[in-house]
């Protein structure tokens, strides 16, 4: 229906006919994964394979501040072919180059020059479909100083610089919910939201944002984060994932709870799993959990951000980096290990993290939970198909009416 509103628009009804048959039966042979040869005589092009246009249907990706890969795990089991990545990190880059090993990835920081230069020139001779990615949330957080001040709150400025160089289709940037409310140096609350899609939109992107948990695709966290999601492109509507309803999940509530994630590594010895070593607390400390826990309290000490008491059937807090602490395991009286933060963030065990127990803890509470990300990537790669065949046909229908239209002026 659309190609034959496109003809009725473009050719008289003396031409419509042949055109409208040509046409389709080019498209039709595109779309079906091969080119086509005129029929003898004409003076159409022929047209490319769409195969072509998705260089073999890889939807190319590249990750900004991308830490230990999350947001990069979840678009690659949505089907992505993650080209490039990027952080100053080291051990998150030592981390994503042994679970990424077909990325490349620009270790450095992302500020000058050079690392973007780097980083365009990794999609030299390709096209960069999405980019991803969450700028450091530190200067937003709510547990944080909120200095408007702080360098790292204008980072999405070079996240945007990348946008305009590399032209993706759409983007995905992550961050904190305090990003809404927080403010410039001499703006007021919420001003920083306003520069961000300032920024986007002065570029030619579209721009909106949400609030998703990632207890609601499946993670056993609950975790509220800020996706905004942008469109460069007039065939790519904005579109954000459905949230499954609650039910979906096996524990109370219908989410995922902690127990069902980690119960299998209560029992597992240190080093069987990567990742899963228990702390060695003092005789001091495990009494004081011992203590807290028989008196039904919420939280060990005062700070509310770590050495929480979650309940077993229920999704755990947001896993944050509490200067190498972490939560109450939910029968044993000492923290979690890395592995067992990395199941609630809903990495696999497969997926290795390198360097010491304070940073492998800090790389997966900064991470993406995958799951969430997956969520996003699969709503987004329909778009993205949407906006790169609809470009075809229109570049297609382009081609083939001037042809005919010269072959009739003649």
């Amino acid at each position: 229906e659309w190609i034959a509103e496109r003809i009725a628009e473009r050719v008289t009804d003396a031409t419509r006919d042949v055109i409208g048959q040509t046409v389709l039966e080019e498209i039709a042979a595109a779309l079906a994964g091969r080119a086509v040869a005129p029929p003898p005589g004409s003076e159409l092009v022929p047209l490319p394979s769409m195969d072509i246009q998705l260089e073999e249907n890889r939807i190319n990706c590249l990750d900004l501040f991308s830490g230990a890969g999350g947001m990069s795990l979840g678009f690659q089991d949505a089907g992505y072919d993650v080209v490039a990545a990027t952080d100053y990190d080291k051990d998150a880059a030592a981390t994503y180059r042994r679970n990424f090993p077909k990325a490349k990835f620009i270790e450095g920081d992302i500020t000058t020059d050079k690392i973007k230069d780097d980083i365009c020139a990794a999609f030299k001779g390709r096209m960069c479909h999405v980019i991803i990615g969450g700028p450091e949330c530190d200067a937003f957080s709510m547990a944080g100083k909120r200095d408007p001040k702080d360098a790292r709150a204008r980072l999405f400025l070079d996240y945007v610089e990348l946008v305009r160089r590399l032209h993706p289709i759409c983007c995905v940037m992550e961050n904190v919910p305090g990003i809404l409310s927080a403010r410039t140096p001499k703006g007021k609350r919420g001003s920083v939201l306003v520069e961000v899609e300032k920024a986007f939109r002065g570029i030619g992107y579209q721009v909106e944002q949400r609030q998703l948990d990632a207890s609601d695709f499946g993670v056993a966290q609950r975790r509220k984060r800020i996706i905004f999601i942008t469109s460069g492109d007039r065939f790519a509507p904005i579109i954000f994932p459905a949230i499954p309803r609650p039910g979906a999940g096996p524990d109370a509530w219908g989410y995922t709870g902690i127990q069902r994630a980690i119960y299998d590594l209560a029992d597992v010895p240190d080093g069987k799993v990567q990742g899963h070593v228990r702390t060695r607390h003092s005789q001091e400390f495990v009494e004081r959990i011992r203590a807290a826990r028989a008196a039904g309290k919420k939280q060990l000490g005062d700070y509310s951000e770590a050495t929480r008491f979650p309940k077993a059937e229920a999704p755990a807090p947001t896993q944050k980096d509490n200067h190498g602490m972490a939560d109450i395991h939910y029968r044993d009286d000492r923290v979690l290990t890395p592995r067992e933060q990395a199941r609630l963030q809903g990495f696999p065990d497969s997926f290795e993290f390198v360097g010491s127990q304070g940073s492998m803890r800090k790389q997966v509470c900064n991470a993406v939970p995958p799951d969430l990300a997956q969520g996003v990537a699969a709503t987004l790669k329909t778009v993205i198909l949407h906006s790169l065949t609809m470009n075809f046909l229109s570049r297609a229908l382009d081609d083939a009416t001037k042809m005919f239209g010269r072959r009739m002026r003649s």
